[in-house]
């Protein structure tokens, strides 16, 4: 045998045991565990990975529904006839099964709330300290779109795609 054939045969070799030897430890890494790293989270609370059910979702559009402040009523006539629609809808329990994930109605009801988009630019901890500070309404209005969403997968999403998918598709085509 020559040598190049030795050494090419020595490289394929180091290369398929350095692969077979990383490649379980890459796979055995959650996505869970990859976004904490990734927005430097290290110790995550309840909260931060509580996904919002449909029954909190009904109670949060019933409440914007049947509350008489000024500022809820002004941020509901803020509302296009779609997103009002689908708020009712939610309220009366009626989606709770159709409910899926669009990203474009989330970004649609987190412009209409002041503060996001600086929020969602920063770290997990700005945008959480963000919401923290929200009125009950906005956190509301909030947990009616984002049915089976945890807090920290808006604020992965919009942090890292930055616009809704749908718009980036469009954008595209």
């Amino acid at each position: 045998m020559k040598r190049t054939t030795l050494r090419s045969a020595g490289i394929t070799a180091l290369a398929a045991v350095t692969i077979g030897v990383a490649a379980p430890t890459a796979l055995a890494a959650t996505e869970d565990n990859r976004r904490t790293v990734v927005a430097g989270i290290d110790d995550p609370t309840p909260e931060d990975l509580h996904v919002i059910t449909p029954e909190e979702a009904q109670e949060a559009a019933q409440s914007l529904l049947d509350s008489d402040e000024a500022e809820v009523q002004e941020l509901l006539q803020s509302l296009d006839t779609e997103e009002l629609a689908d708020l009712q809808a939610v309220a009366e329990g009626q989606s709770a099964q159709a409910l899926q994930v669009n990203w474009g109605k989330i970004w649609k009801v987190l412009k209409k709330i002041g503060g996001f988009a600086k929020a969602v630019k920063g770290s997990y901890s700005k945008f959480k300290k963000w919401y923290n500070g929200l009125p009950w309404w906005s956190k509301a209005l909030i947990r009616t779109a984002t049915v089976g969403v945890q807090l920290y997968d808006v604020y992965w999403h919009f942090h890292n795609v930055g616009v809704a998918p749908e718009k980036e598709a469009a954008a595209k085509s």
